[in-house]
């Protein structure tokens, strides 16, 4: 495999991930991706018999969370002021840090942080192979999954009050 980035269609997608898999002794495999929930609801509804009123939580805590979810290697989360390439580069490191020894191939979504130059560099510099998925392809990329279940499932908590 080469350190040039990959961008593919879902079948070619799936073929090269399944080549990578093949070849996991010699690779640490994992999906990137951050999220910046927001810690409260922005908007409420009571309701009421007159007109009713709509409460709004201006408050905005940065809460962006970086995440490297490794299939065969050490996973690693991190917090970060924000989602620029920077921020991307500065989290790449980091998982170099926890996975040392092996080429690293990270699953990325199309977000334009990872499709930075600087990001693709830093990435080649260091290791790691970037792979991109194709768009709108939330099935292929466990980390995203992983954050729609905690989405519902606290969701499901709030409901139940």
């Amino acid at each position: 495999m080469t350190t040039e980035s990959l961008r593919m269609p879902k079948k070619s997608f799936k073929k090269k991930l399944k080549e990578a898999l093949n070849s996991v002794d010699g690779y640490v495999i994992g999906f990137l991706d951050e999220t910046s929930p927001q810690l409260n609801a922005n908007s409420q509804r009571l309701w009421s018999f007159s007109k009713p009123v709509v409460k709004k939580n201006t408050t905005r805590l940065k809460a962006n969370t970086f995440g490297f979810y490794a299939i065969n290697g050490n996973s690693v989360v991190d917090f970060k002021e924000h989602s620029k390439k920077e921020a991307v580069c500065e989290f790449l490191e980091k998982v170099r840090e926890e996975n040392p020894d092996k080429p690293i191939i990270i699953i990325l979504d199309n977000f334009r942080s990872h499709w930075a130059n600087k990001t693709r560099e830093t990435a080649e510099k260091l290791g790691i192979i970037p792979v991109f998925l194709p768009p709108y392809s939330l099935e292929s990329n466990r980390v995203h999954m992983e954050e729609y279940k905690a989405r519902n499932f606290s969701s499901a908590d709030k409901n139940s009050e």
